[in-house]
């Protein structure tokens, strides 16, 4: 009785455990579609720390090939950008690349796609697309 007790035990803690470590479904390593050598992309370094990204706003134009190098110096934080659904893990200390070619002129939000403690639901930033 006390086996099945235990096991009992450990299969909910294993259970709420993976619960809350769920990263976005589409989340991945990086999204590179761009040559580094390509002129036309506009490159921004993108930070991320506990509990805000910097910068904090992103301005570009309708048809720009935007970069985003991001990196965490503090814990783990993932960067889902709302615009196009796409979200990349960002272990600390490590860089990451997303591209992608602003088609739509609008505000979006991008934000922490990675639980990261009390202010992760603030952890929130704004890609603005020109005319």
């Amino acid at each position: 009785m006390n086996k099945i007790y235990l096991l009992s035990c450990i299969f909910i803690s294993l259970f709420f455990l993976t619960g809350c470590t769920e990263q976005h479904p589409n989340q991945t390593s990086s999204y590179v579609i761009f040559k580094a050598s390509d002129p036309n992309v506009k490159i921004i370094q993108l930070t991320a720390k506990n509990f805000q990204f910097e910068p904090s706003i992103i301005e570009v134009k309708k048809g720009d090939k935007v970069r985003i190098i991001a990196k965490s110096i503090e814990g783990n934080h993932g960067l889902h950008l709302d615009s196009n659904d796409l979200a990349v893990e960002l272990p600390l200390n490590e860089e990451r690349i997303i591209d992608f070619v602003a088609e739509k002129p609008g505000v979006y939000e991008f934000h922490c796609s990675t639980p990261c403690g009390s202010g992760h639901r603030g952890m929130k930033g704004k890609l603005i697309v020109n005319e």
